[in-house]
């Protein structure tokens, strides 16, 4: 539902959504985890490159 004022939306009612109880699960239908999360996420190599880029590209 929505309210106007002087013709112009100005208010809107929407229906409450249920908040679950518990956080434990709340996103499984959002969140999904893909791949190993115990690696690091750069090679030792990839992290050298990006910390020093001058020294490696010249």
């Amino acid at each position: 539902m929505v309210l106007t004022k002087r013709g112009k939306p100005y208010v809107r009612i929407v229906r409450e959504v249920d908040i679950p109880g518990d956080m434990f699960g709340c996103d499984r239908d959002v969140l999904q985890i893909v791949g190993d999360i115990d690696e690091p996420l750069w090679s030792e190599n990839d992290f050298d490159m990006a910390a020093r880029p001058h020294q490696i590209l010249g």
